[in-house]
């Protein structure tokens, strides 16, 4: 549930999921705590379903599918969100294709997967969990096994969600997965732009909507990806420097995502060759760059110039960032005609 949630607020498409509750006489399974079972419903989309998709190649069969998938950005990225969740089960089986008699849309299912690890020793029959079974079994209801409690449930959600030791650079899937092999630094950076715009507060919403029995395991979950987040934006923000929304109206402005604490930007003009210098470094202490006067009269000779600007931030001591390229033409005005993100190895 807590995966759907998060996919879907990061724009990805995904299956609707319920939790639901029903009497555990419905199944014949013996009484369970409460004497009532708790399940994920999924609802599948209306259409035709076409079965899963890959992530390389393209659909045969749909003319729309242009781009192999191993190249798409929202599947590469999601290398990003799953290290996040933690979800190390993504694959084929976890998705879905449906042709509406217009197009196909691919879908994200299955979500239940960044949890899946836990009671691993319960689900496969261990010995120790044997004996459970048989305690349970002879002491007519009254003995619980430890992975019932609030506080065994936080240890494992701990364990599954661990930020102690969590690297993103390191984090890997279980599966072989070609578009998680061919993710760019550019894609991680797109997809961490996202999850730090998580805020704690849309976090702590998200998990309390996916229905935690206990808030104690509640509390911890939302903790723990509270930390995981922060992780994986001061990991992948040192890559690239996180100046977004470039616009140019008398000055160029910019967004900054990243610590708003004890920063400092600066900037230079140079030809698009990169041979000339027209103005040096220069710094700014805002989200702003002024041009100079004669800008107009510089593009008029060299029809492209490029202002590079960089960023030095408390946490980085004398490490200045990766440079932004934001290239501007004048065209009966001055424009910016793209930007080039460079990236720190």
């Amino acid at each position: 549930m807590l995966g759907a949630l998060t996919l879907r607020a990061a724009g990805y498409n995904v299956t609707e999921n319920y939790v639901i509750e029903f009497d555990s006489g419905i199944l014949d399974k013996g009484v369970v705590p409460e004497g009532r079972y708790r399940a994920l419903a999924v609802r599948i989309p209306k259409g035709t379903q076409l079965g899963y998709f890959e992530y390389q190649g393209k659909r045969k069969d749909d003319p729309n599918d242009l781009i192999p998938h191993e190249h798409r950005r929202e599947l590469r990225g999601l290398r990003i969100f799953s290290a996040f969740l933690n979800n190390k089960s993504v694959s084929v089986k976890n998705n879905l294709d449906i042709y509406d008699n217009e197009y196909v849309t691919h879908y994200l299912s299955n979500l239940s997967a960044p949890f899946a690890n836990m009671r691993s020793e319960f689900l496969s029959g261990s010995a120790k969990t044997q004996g459970h079974t048989v305690d349970s079994l002879f002491s007519f209801g009254f003995y619980n096994p430890y992975w019932t409690s609030a506080d065994s449930q936080v240890k494992e959600y701990k364990g599954v969600l661990s930020s102690e030791k969590f690297r993103p650079e390191k984090w890997k899937a279980n599966d072989q997965n070609l578009a998680f092999k061919f993710m760019t630094n550019r894609d991680a950076f797109w997809a961490t732009g996202i999850i730090q715009k998580l805020s704690d507060s849309d976090i702590g919403e998200m998990v309390k909507m996916a229905g935690y029995k206990s808030q104690k395991v509640a509390d911890r979950v939302a903790e723990e990806l509270i930390i995981r987040r922060d992780k994986i934006v001061a990991y992948w923000f040192k890559k690239l420097n996180p100046l977004f929304n470039f616009n140019l109206n008398g000055v160029i402005t910019f967004d900054d995502l990243g610590s708003p604490i004890d920063k400092i930007h600066r900037f230079r003009i140079r030809d698009i060759e990169g041979d000339l210098i027209f103005q040096n470094w220069q710094q700014t202490a805002g989200n702003s760059i002024t041009l100079p006067a004669n800008i107009r009269e510089l593009l008029a000779k060299k029809r492209h110039l490029v202002v590079q600007v960089q960023t030095l931030r408390n946490e980085q001591k004398n490490w200045w960032s990766s440079s932004i390229d934001v290239y501007l033409e004048d065209k009966g005005g001055l424009r910016i005609l793209g930007i080039h993100r460079r990236y720190n190895h």
